[in-house]
């Protein structure tokens, strides 16, 4: 049965001819969230949240959701140029940009390449860069959709289940999550970094900040530590802390409020 609060009407724009499925609401200045895997075609509590202060917009990457999976080899510099002609297709000229996980570093580029077209950055618990020699890389792709949401929101997950769980129109959940996989291997397998990006960093103009939560099982604290370090207009690194429990890398599931606050703080200090 699906579930309408999680699974909300979408639309279908044509990107340089891929069919890009996104959902709308709110209004306000426009922010593009870009999500991690395990909740694609999902609405967050976390964008009702941004809507109340803004018009979110919620694209499923290629080959995520009920976004068509591209013909062809992909590279991470297509997604990128993707984000920019879906931005052109929307009409609009800028925007807000939240990042999450592998959406993180997706955004991280964008605004990289394109800074003019960005007006504020939020990296939430991000990949795209390498950890430190004696933190684990954990390969995703290795973990199956079980064990990758249990190190994602930690042993205990039965209380975001009605999210993560929920099967839209009987869909199978196992063939959705390998779409996903295959969408992210195709441009970000090996390596499961940038080395680039860490000097391509220094062309973001908007301000930024990266949003960590307690503790994350699959990215080490030194990714987004490098993050700040990196971004020449960040404006805090802040530890998300989860009201009871530890908040584990979706944290965006996790605390929503929290994640909404930092990021309409961050926005009023741009002019």
């Amino acid at each position: 049965m699906t579930d309408t609060t999680v699974f909300t009407p979408s639309s279908t724009i044509d990107v340089l001819g891929l069919a890009t499925t996104y959902r709308r609401v709110g209004a306000g200045e426009p922010l593009i969230y870009l999500g991690d895997q395990g909740y694609s075609g999902r609405w967050i509590p976390l964008f009702d949240s941004l809507a109340s202060r803004f018009d979110v917009i919620v694209p499923d990457h290629p080959s995520f959701g009920g976004t068509d999976i591209p013909d062809g080899l992909m590279t991470f510099t297509d997604l990128v140029v993707h984000y920019a002609e879906f931005l052109d297709a929307l009409g609009l000229k800028d925007a807000h940009v939240v990042g999450h996980g592998f959406g993180g570093w997706i955004a991280a580029e964008f605004a990289a390449v394109y800074p003019e077209r960005v007006t504020s950055l939020t990296l939430v618990a991000p990949t795209g860069m390498l950890p430190d020699e004696d933190e684990p890389m954990v390969d995703s792709f290795r973990l199956d959709r079980e064990k990758w949401l249990d190190a994602a929101l930690g042993a205990d997950r039965s209380e975001w289940a009605p999210i993560i769980d929920a099967d839209e129109d009987g869909a199978n959940r196992v063939l959705t999550d390998y779409r996903e996989r295959i969408g992210i291997a195709r441009v970000a397998w090996n390596p499961r970094y940038s080395l680039a990006l860490e000097h391509r960093l220094q062309r973001v103009k908007s301000p930024a900040q990266v949003l960590v939560p307690d503790e994350d099982a699959l990215i080490g604290p030194s990714v987004a530590r490098r993050f700040a370090e990196l971004l020449p207009t960040v404006a805090s690194s802040v530890t998300i802390s989860g009201d009871g429990r530890r908040s584990q890398h979706m944290v965006v599931i996790q605390e929503p409020e929290k994640i909404a606050h930092a990021v309409t703080t961050l926005t009023a200090t741009e002019s």
